[in-house]
């Protein structure tokens, strides 16, 4: 009968390590390619690191595809192309999980975990005499 694919990370460890040990636009391409690829066979079953994931490698290799491989092979205009990109999606995302997290169970302090942690960091931070 027909064997099942490899699981993920098998498949693409392979790529990873000849990206490793010879770098190349393409290679990088191809790797992002296949990481979309087995995080979209994935869904929507995906953890909320995968959905990151996803958008920052969709992003990359949109840059990749955009810019050519001539911007790609030079490492800092690549990285500087990259930079804010990736940044503001990361603030974006970890913004979205603050405002996600505040909600009427965190502020309530019979069932929150915030009160405790509040009153770790004062315990740490303010001085005794207080």
């Amino acid at each position: 009968g027909l064997r099942p694919p490899p699981p993920p990370p098998l498949l693409l460890a392979p790529f990873l390590l000849l990206l490793f040990c010879a770098p190349s636009a393409r290679l990088l391409a191809l790797s992002l390619a296949l990481s979309l690829g087995i995080i979209l066979r994935k869904m929507p079953f995906v953890w909320d690191f995968l959905l990151w994931d996803l958008q920052t490698d969709a992003a990359l290799l949109a840059l990749l595809l955009l810019c050519g491989p001539a911007a790609a092979a030079d490492g800092d205009r690549a990285v500087a192309l990259a930079a804010p990109i990736v940044r503001a999606q990361y603030v974006v995302f970890y913004a979205c999980t603050a405002l996600w997290k505040v909600n009427a169970a965190f502020l309530d302090a019979s069932v929150s975990c915030a009160p405790i942690f509040f009153a770790q960091l004062l315990d740490a931070y303010v001085p005794a005499a207080l």
